[in-house]
């Protein structure tokens, strides 16, 4: 480790030979990783060692109520957009809460598109008799004053930049109370120690998790605006996971009687079969479920080269993704019980088998990707993707130091390699927006024990932003 002098410069002494990866970082700029890796020898000296770093942003603005007086103590925190297997998904990133002149400001931000939340003020002080006359409040909002992320306006921030003006005007609205008790489904006990959380009922938008609220004596008290939720309750402990949720529609008074039945996760046996040897039981393939509402993923804890039990996997659709399958193989098929589901869609239900066919035959892809300078492209992301679309079989690699990525236990058929320059956002996981940029990607070809090679030219960032503005 080293620090800079004042005019930037570095020296780092008494390295052992080996392979490193670089990392620069600096207070109000994006840390930097890169080369991906650098080799030295004994008793090499590497100079001319260069970093560019990017400045962070700022965006600013100020929340008033419909009197226009300013709202002081109001928390607000920028939402980021970003892609999972090909999901749209949204997460908090930086935060502040507005002065005594409404005024808020979140900086150290790296460049990106932002969407910004206002923490609606649920905090009233008035207990009501009545549950058909509303209280009034300020539900929660996103820029430029919408109540759902689906219809929001995302801001886009350049490095570096500050945005002002990013203002809210607040409108009080009937709100309402969401009562009710969580209960076991088999002794019907109320169950404490539960989160629960208050979710558009029906959302395309993609996931994303407010934090949850955490009911210790088994029954909860929600406010909300009308609308039609989902409340979603989740219970964890070490070894377990229980879940339930209800559908409750509130249009003009409290919903005063709600019960959300909570289940046990399942677990699930399994199997993997194998067309060709099956391998030494030490050499384990890996596997994980990632539920679609974004919850908590589904593990599978591997016994052997055979064998394998899912834990805590919950009764809802789930993406299946295969970790490092033994050197050699690849996915062929996938079924659960009775059903093929080797489109990688998986319901899990009580008392079936998962069965994960590998076969032998895995072939490999040497890809050399150079950039719009013909130069080699080090550290560059390929992935590829296969034309049958079963997303447990895109591949990744990565570019070293000469432009060469080896990606390897590929299965046979075609494929389009891509090479993505910086994209902080994971938006090639989207088909989609890979559909807008595929006259930039590579066709390969992969033959039972192929080998293959191809070269690849870098996507210009101009064409990623084209095809991104396109896409949203």
């Amino acid at each position: 480790m080293a620090v800079t002098d004042a005019e930037g410069r570095f020296r780092i002494t008494g390295v052992a030979p080996g392979k490193y990866a670089l990392m620069f970082e600096c207070p109000g700029f994006e840390t930097m990783r890169g080369p991906r890796s650098v080799s030295l020898e004994d008793g090499q000296a590497m100079t001319g060692v260069e970093a560019k770093l990017t400045p962070l942003g700022v965006l600013t603005g100020k929340i008033v109520n419909e009197e226009d007086e300013p709202m002081a103590g109001i928390q607000v925190q920028t939402v980021k957009l970003d892609y999972y297997r090909g999901r749209r998904a949204v997460s908090a990133f930086n935060n502040s809460v507005t002065n005594d002149r409404g005024e808020y400001r979140i900086f150290n931000l790296p460049s990106g598109l932002y969407y910004i939340l206002v923490n609606g003020d649920f905090d009233h002080g008035i207990e009501r008799i009545h549950g058909e006359q509303g209280e009034r409040g300020y539900p929660d909002s996103f820029y430029p004053g919408v109540p759902d992320i689906s219809s929001a306006t995302p801001v886009k921030l350049a490095a570096g930049a500050e945005i002002r003006g990013l203002d809210f005007r607040l409108k009080q609205m009937p709100l309402y109370h969401f009562r009710g008790m969580v209960l076991d489904s088999e002794t019907q006990t109320t169950q404490s120690q539960t989160e629960i959380r208050l979710l558009p009922a029906f959302s395309t938008f993609g996931f994303f998790l407010p934090q949850p609220h955490v009911v210790t004596n088994g029954r909860f008290d929600l406010v909300a605006p009308p609308g039609q939720y989902r409340l979603q309750a989740t219970k964890r402990s070490m070894n377990a996971l229980a879940e339930g949720e209800s559908i409750v529609t509130v249009t003009n008074r409290d919903a005063p009687d709600i019960s959300i039945s909570m289940s046990p996760a399942l677990e699930v046996d399994g199997q993997f079969s194998y067309e060709g040897a099956v391998p030494a039981a030490e050499v384990r393939s890996g596997l994980n479920f990632e539920p679609m509402s974004g919850a908590i993923k589904a593990q599978a804890e591997v016994k052997s080269a055979t064998t394998f039990v899912i834990h805590q996997a919950t009764q809802e659709d789930h993406l299946l993704n295969v970790v490092s399958p033994p050197k050699g193989y690849y996915v062929k098929s996938v079924t659960y019980g009775d059903g093929d589901v080797s489109d990688g869609r998986i319901r899990f239900t009580p008392k079936s088998r998962l069965t994960v066919l590998l076969a032998e035959g895995a072939g490999t892809a040497t890809i050399t990707v150079q950039g719009a300078d013909g130069k080699p492209a080090a550290g560059v992301l390929v992935s590829l993707v296969p034309e049958n679309g079963r997303p447990y079989l895109l591949a990744y690699g990565r570019t070293d130091n000469g432009g060469v990525a080896v990606v390897e236990n590929l299965a046979p058929g075609d494929y389009k390699a891509f090479a993505w320059p910086e994209v902080p956002d994971h938006i090639y996981d989207a088909a989609e927006f890979r559909k807008l940029v595929e006259s930039h990607a590579t066709a390969v070809a992969i033959s039972p024990n192929g080998n293959v090679t191809a070269r690849a030219t870098l996507i210009p960032p101009d064409v990623i932003e084209d095809a991104r503005g396109k896409f949203h």
